[in-house]
């Protein structure tokens, strides 16, 4: 009977266990639901299958430890991304077009300012880089943004190729390109130069990038200027692929800016 006893209060033990841990993982869940929520906002006013779906996989995110934070790390990065290309490739062209307006301009180069900034964007929409980097190399793309500023007004832009052998991986003449771009838009927009200068060292192994301009310099006390995002992307992206830059002053008034990338030995 002694026995007896002892085994039903085992059980009931054992019940009272199994309700108490089911209770808190029905609270972990509901936690994790209204955190869910939460982060997905207020719902649509229709299409609340796709809303079911959407709230059950954002729960699921929140139960597995480190995933939830795993994605919004990565939408942060996605956001970064985008307002650096943004900032390079699209607002510089869409703030010439500003001006022109202001300025009572040409129509027909309004235009064509506009035109440009529609298609960049459909190129950063689709993902896409340069038809003239991805088919001619970093050599080719510079002297095609060259052309590009030199034809918007900018100073006198030189290219000086001082080694042109295989073509280095794509991400490192991506990145290359895109410092070039963002330095380049920098000196006509802040320096003033008379001249600006990009000396160019490129092969399978090694890329160095050298834009110097004779304009306004920066202070060396201050490299980067606040608010200066197009400067930061391009430096992320250098980092990235393991290259090393730097913006400075130049030698007799004007900035340095350099890209420096090897290939790491396996």
């Amino acid at each position: 009977m002694i026995k007896k006893v002892f085994q039903l209060g085992l059980a009931a033990a054992a019940l009272v266990g199994g309700a108490s841990v089911a209770l808190g993982a029905g609270a972990d869940v509901r936690a994790a639901r209204d955190r869910a929520e939460e982060r997905l906002g207020p719902p649509p006013g229709s299409n609340g299958a796709e809303r079911t779906w959407r709230l059950a996989a954002a729960t699921g995110r929140e139960l597995l430890p480190g995933q939830a934070a795993a994605v919004e790390a990565a939408q942060v990065a996605e956001r970064t991304r985008i307002a650096g290309d943004l900032h390079a490739s699209v607002l510089p062209t869409l703030r010439r077009a500003i001006s022109e307006a202001e300025a009572g301009g040409d129509p027909a180069v309004l235009a064509a300012r506009l035109r440009a900034v529609d298609v960049e964007l459909e190129r950063l929409m689709a993902d896409r880089w340069p038809v003239v980097l991805e088919a001619f190399g970093l050599v080719g793309a510079l002297e095609d943004v060259a052309e590009a500023l030199e034809a918007d007004g900018s100073p006198p832009i030189s290219i000086d190729v001082e080694r042109s052998g295989d073509r280095p991986p794509a991400t490192v003449e991506r990145a290359a390109w895109r410092f070039a771009q963002v330095a380049l838009d920098n000196a006509v927009r802040h320096g003033s130069p008379a001249t600006i200068a990009v000396t160019v060292a490129v092969d399978a192994t090694t890329l160095r990038l050298v834009v110097a301009d004779d304009g306004a310099g920066i202070d060396p006390a201050i490299p980067t200027r606040p608010g200066a995002r197009g400067l930061a992307d391009a430096t992320r992206r250098a980092l990235d692929v393991g290259a090393a830059v730097r913006a400075e002053p130049r030698a007799g008034g004007g900035t340095l800016a350099t890209f420096d990338w090897t290939a790491t030995r396996s």
